[in-house]
């Protein structure tokens, strides 16, 4: 076992046999929802993305990424799933101007701190013909319920020439240890 939080949401293990580390218990759609909306804890980890540290951290995460798309001229839309405060979007929009860039987050809090850095944010994947030439996932897949409906859904929104970029954590990471 490597911790428990909330026994009604989270209880990651180990597999003994194959080393896959999941999350045992796994919750209901429903209670993710009330989570994600409703949580005093996601205003506390809204207002903690806001601090020095943290956006440095960010930056330092997101720079791979924001270095090898700036080589792809025409990158015309992209939508980050489970855009959190909107760091990504609003880096990868001051590299590439042209780019219309929307956000996907539940949580209302991080939807105005989005706002605020004039990223535009709303709280569900717009339902549209439209499709997208990348698609990130920073830190969202382990969120989910049903994480491959989501990378089903993210191949469908995908152009003919779009990438699909999936961040989730590393257990073995010394950070988390």
């Amino acid at each position: 076992k490597f911790f428990k939080k909330d026994p009604e949401l989270l209880h990651i293990v180990r597999c003994k046999k194959c080393g896959l580390v999941f999350n045992k218990k796994q919750p209901t759609q429903a209670s993710l929802d009330r989570f994600y909306k409703h949580s005093s804890a996601m205003k506390t980890w809204t207002c903690g993305k806001e601090e020095k540290k943290e956006i440095d951290r960010q930056r330092e995460k997101f720079s791979p990424a924001l270095d090898f798309f700036k080589s792809f001229v025409g990158i015309d839309n992209v939508l980050d799933i489970g855009c959190g405060n909107g760091w990504f979007l609003k880096w990868f929009k001051e590299q590439s101007p042209q780019s219309e860039c929307l956000g996907v987050e539940q949580n209302k809090d991080s939807i105005l701190e989005c706002r605020a850095k004039a990223v535009e944010a709303v709280p569900y994947i717009p339902l549209s013909a439209k499709t997208y030439e990348l698609i990130t996932l920073w830190g969202t897949l382990e969120h989910l319920k049903d994480p491959k409906s989501m990378i089903n859904k993210c191949s469908g929104l995908l152009s003919d020439r779009g990438f699909l970029l999936v961040c989730v954590p590393n257990i073995s990471c010394d950070e988390v240890k």
